[in-house]
């Protein structure tokens, strides 16, 4: 099985030859089967930890494109309306940057951790 990802040629590329480093080690065709498998773990990871920062950073261009990151700076419910949308750690940390009250209001308020 391999792994690709529509928004990154990169990051599916990586995960690919992951997936066949993974693939050579467990039908032992290499002498490092273990180390064939570990290193096509990682890569396979590391491609969808790309794929995901891209996917982010895409979604707030949006966010800026709309404006709503001078918003964000001073009011805090469109700073929640803003999260609600795209509720991860990368989405708080943002909006952090841009209002730390608000980040504070929305962790308070979705028990985050």
């Amino acid at each position: 099985m391999f792994f690709y990802y529509q928004n990154s040629l990169l990051a599916s590329a990586i995960s690919i030859f992951g997936c066949l480093m993974i693939f050579m080690g467990v039908t032992d065709a290499v002498s490092e089967k273990y180390l064939f498998i570990g290193l096509g773990l990682v890569l396979v990871i590391a491609g969808k930890l790309i794929s995901k920062r891209k996917a982010f950073k895409k979604w707030w261009e949006q966010v800026e494109d709309a404006g709503l990151e001078e918003r964000i700076k001073t009011d805090v419910a469109v700073a929640k309306v803003v999260y609600s949308k795209n509720p991860i750690r990368a989405t708080l940390k943002k909006i952090e940057s841009l209002n730390p009250a608000a980040a504070e209001a929305i962790r308070e308020e979705e028990d985050y951790e």
